[in-house]
């Protein structure tokens, strides 16, 4: 953090305890994960943006593409003089693995009725029962899964038909509902490590409550502009104070704790208003400040709104590249390369050739 406080004279030396070095310690820390936080978020919003300009535009030309593509397979697989019998199932089930393939990148809703048509003529039954046969396995298979964590979880208001963000959010609310009932059910006494947990986090809330006011109070009677004479001196505590109100409104105890610490530490004359005791309470606070900011960076990606981008760059994140922007941009060459691929493809089946090419891509299947 950046000087909070300025003034002309410099501080005297002040011998530390041990309290005192492990706050600074922890502040640093907190800095660290703070700026490590905004980074990680400034990178996936950058990556966002990315999507939404490049990936998406291109992802919909190959969807386009990849649409055409299988109409026109189709027109030969319609074609029985072209194939044999044999050849024909083959084409079949090829043309059944692109139509899926197109529909994973897809929702039902966006889906061409003209490809589910022909997905209904090929494969007997029309996506949207088969659909319907997937969400139904999916939805019990979820709920078996959380069956098996102790959560009964009710999913039958879930249409994962609908926008993945939706349905992604009615996934969370189910679950909280869930977590809800559960907690209102269970009736067995608590653990003696359950209620120690429970003291703790009581005893930290109200350290934290007590900590506020008196670090406000404290700092308001050193900060208040009214009471220094020296204009510059004046302006600078003006803008202390609006720090100060801020970080109070906000129930800011770290940024109270280091407006403390930095008049401290800059006020040769400032009597100590924080004793030993406090610091090793602020300390604990500070300690589960570091544990949340952690949390919160590792589940950055998690946030609803990177939902189209966390994907791909989740998997890739897992194998040790950390450079979303990076991902990004490979997703998008990748992209490219399919769409110039399947263009390819596509002139070869109009052409002259068309026939000779349907039947080596056949055979490439039977090897």
């Amino acid at each position: 953090m950046s000087a909070i406080i300025s003034f002309k004279k410099k501080p005297a030396k002040t011998s530390l305890s041990s309290s005192e070095r492990t706050f600074k310690r922890l502040k640093g820390k907190i800095e660290l994960l703070q700026q490590q936080l905004q980074a990680r978020s400034q990178e996936f919003d950058k990556c966002l943006l990315y999507h939404h300009e490049k990936i998406q535009p291109a992802k919909m030309q190959f969807i386009l593409a990849s649409q055409k593509l299988i109409k026109i397979m189709y027109g030969y697989y319609k074609l029985p003089s072209a194939l044999s019998k044999k050849e024909r199932n083959i084409l079949k089930k090829l043309i059944i693995h692109k139509m899926q393939q197109l529909f994973e990148m897809i929702s039902f809703k966006e889906a061409d009725p003209e490809i589910c048509a022909l997905f209904e003529d090929l494969h007997g039954m029309s996506y949207q029962e088969l659909l319907a046969d997937e969400i139904n396995d999916l939805k019990s298979s979820m709920q078996a899964n959380f069956k098996q964590e102790g959560v009964d979880i009710d999913l039958s208001d879930v249409d994962f038909t609908d926008d993945p963000y939706v349905v992604r959010q009615k996934i969370f609310e189910a679950m909280q509902e869930a977590a809800a009932n559960r907690e209102e059910e269970v009736s067995k006494p608590k653990s003696k490590s359950q209620l120690q947990k429970e003291r703790k986090e009581q005893d930290l809330e109200t350290l934290k409550k007590k900590g506020l006011n008196s670090i406000y109070k404290q700092l308001a009677k050193s900060f208040h502009p009214d009471l220094e004479q020296d204009l510059e001196l004046r302006g600078e505590k003006e803008k202390l104070m609006k720090k100060l109100t801020a970080a109070y409104r906000g129930e800011d105890l770290y940024a109270l704790l280091s407006l403390e610490m930095e008049w401290m530490s800059r006020s040769a004359t400032q009597e100590k208003v924080t004793t030993e005791d406090q610091f090793k309470g602020y300390n604990a606070l500070l300690k589960e400040q570091v544990k949340t900011l952690q949390k919160e960076i590792d589940t950055v990606l998690l946030n609803p709104k990177y939902l189209s981008i966390h994907a791909y760059l989740a998997e890739h994140m897992s194998d040790g590249i950390e450079d979303g922007m990076l991902l990004s941009q490979m997703l998008h060459r990748q992209v490219l390369t399919d769409i110039k691929h399947t263009k390819d493809f596509i002139d070869q089946l109009q052409s002259s050739q068309g026939k000779a090419v349907v039947k080596s891509l056949i055979r490439e299947m039977l090897c």
